[in-house]
């Protein structure tokens, strides 16, 4: 049941986005003299599965720069409660298939909670997240939506634990980019040593996906049939994206290497595996070398 109606242009996006961003650092302002942190990242990603398609003819592979800069804002409320908020742009350069450029600018409020200042004691966290997006795909511009709380506690000086659970929303200006979808993600960090930490994250997704296929070669009918939306591509010339209810595992094994206090190299491999209606079942492997650094 395809549905081609288009969502509120650049503009309205932007004037909202701006709209958050002012009022989250209003909330920072009284300790900006002695709370704010600067990082930025540069990152290379290759990507085995862009179409995020189950078919052979249907997959086809890219790679991309990314480049991001944020700021964050730390109010204390008392000892044990505060406020974060953040702000951060980023933006993604592909190879291969332009229309998957993006460049997006977001702002983020966390409130956080920890009952002592013992080293095994949790925090607990509730955060709200909104982005735009704009890419060189028309359809795909979109405005990003997430609540979700965190917990977050050192099991010992060398491991510490990491929970969340969120519910995602795209809003784009084409309905079969309109995404919705409940997550829950666990991290465990692992310090080797002085300068090492591996990692290994587990995510669960349960929602939307959007998958694209060659629209000379049409998909079997209870596919069609299973489809939320239909449209054409236009990220990728002579083909179909398909919006689909699907279970997603997603899992990352990584590794980061400490240069110094400021600076850091990350490297990580991430697998996923979807099952979606109508069949659709595909799997996606991404491999990432990124530098980090905090000022």
């Amino acid at each position: 049941m395809p549905d081609l109606q288009r969502m509120p242009d650049c503009f309205d996006r932007t004037r909202c986005a701006h709209q958050c961003a002012a009022a989250l650092v209003l909330l920072g302002l009284p300790t900006l003299s002695h709370a704010i942190d600067f990082d930025a990242e540069l990152a290379y990603t290759a990507d085995d599965n862009v179409t995020r398609a189950a078919r052979d003819i249907d997959i086809l592979k890219d790679r991309f720069w990314a480049a991001s800069a944020g700021v964050s804002f730390v109010q204390w409320i008392n000892p044990n409660h505060r406020l974060v908020a953040r702000a951060i742009l980023r933006g993604e350069q592909y190879d291969k298939y332009e229309g998957l450029s993006n460049a997006s600018a977001g702002a983020h409020l966390t409130y956080q909670y920890r009952g002592s200042g013992e080293f095994t004691a949790p925090t607990y966290g509730v955060f709200l997240k909104t982005a735009i997006v704009e890419y060189d795909s028309e359809l795909r511009d979109s405005n990003l939506y997430t609540l979700g709380a965190s917990w977050r506690k050192p099991v010992t000086d060398r491991i510490t634990f990491f929970t969340q659970l969120a519910a995602n929303v795209r809003d784009s200006d084409s309905t079969v980019f309109d995404t919705k979808e409940a997550s829950v993600l666990a991290n465990v960090d692992y310090a080797l040593g002085s300068r090492w930490t591996a990692y290994l994250t587990y995510n669960y997704l349960d929602g939307d996906i959007v998958s694209t296929v060659d629209a000379s070669i049409p998909p079997a009918l209870y596919i069609v049939n299973a489809a939320e939306a239909i449209n054409i591509d236009d990220a990728f010339p002579g083909r179909t994206a398909y919006r689909l209810n699907a279970t997603t595992n997603v899992a990352t094994l990584g590794a980061n290497f400490r240069i110094s206090e400021q600076h850091s190299l990350d490297l990580s491999a991430r697998f996923a595996d979807s099952k979606a209606d109508g069949g659709v079942n595909y799997e996606r492997w991404l491999y990432t070398l990124a530098y980090l650094a905090r000022f």
